[in-house]
């Protein structure tokens, strides 16, 4: 490991550790013959780019990926309609083609993670989730976002705890060889815990 890795922990190690443990568990539930898991994190940086357009994109493409050599013919018509034309496919078709697609699937998950992270697009994107068959099951991780489009909304609240949050950074510490000097300094080590589990509160 660079001593430029080892020396780079923060919050969002934190966050990356509970996203692995909630997609890790979502892949080892679903069964791959008749059940699909599409996810889309979002970056505060990237929120030009991640596009209602090119969520969808994405999202279909894993589809893709997931499906084998099983490919569902509305893709295929899909993709050769467009190909055969030179055009690149409108929010409305794309939609349309997922939502048809995801229909042949007993459950399927997709996975909205940090979409306060896009608030540019995050509307337009809740506002395409009801339209989706009853089978998908929409997991969307955030702060803060409205819920009235939805009927009958599960919210999970998830809040922090520093003593985990500690215990974490604490393993963290002790296993990258480019903190040791930090754990031999008690007081250093302790503003580091103390900054780093204030900074987590309300992620």
């Amino acid at each position: 490991m660079r001593n430029s890795e080892a020396k780079s922990l923060n919050v969002r190690d934190l966050i990356h550790t509970y996203r692995s443990i909630l997609f890790d568990h979502l892949h080892r539930l679903h069964d791959r013959d008749t059940e699909l898991v599409l996810v889309t994190f979002f970056n505060y940086k990237e929120q030009e780019s991640q596009t209602p357009i090119a969520v969808m994109g994405a999202l279909l493409r894993q589809l893709v990926q997931q499906s084998g050599s099983n490919i569902p013919a509305c893709i295929l018509q899909f993709y050769e309609s467009h190909q055969a034309a030179h055009t690149i496919p409108e929010l409305h078709k794309l939609i349309s083609t997922l939502k048809e697609c995801l229909a042949s699937y007993s459950r399927s998950f997709v996975v909205l993670d940090a979409l306060d992270e896009c608030p540019r697009h995050a509307e337009t994107l809740l506002s395409l989730i009801p339209s989706f068959p009853n089978s998908v099951q929409v997991i969307i991780t955030s702060r803060h976002f409205p819920l009235e489009q939805f009927r009958y909304p599960q919210v999970l609240q998830i809040e922090s705890c520093d003593s985990d949050i500690r215990t974490y950074v604490l393993h963290e510490l002790q296993i990258r060889s480019g903190f040791r000097k930090i754990l031999a300094d008690k007081d250093l080590c302790e503003r580091i815990l103390r900054g780093i589990a204030d900074r987590a509160r309300g992620m």
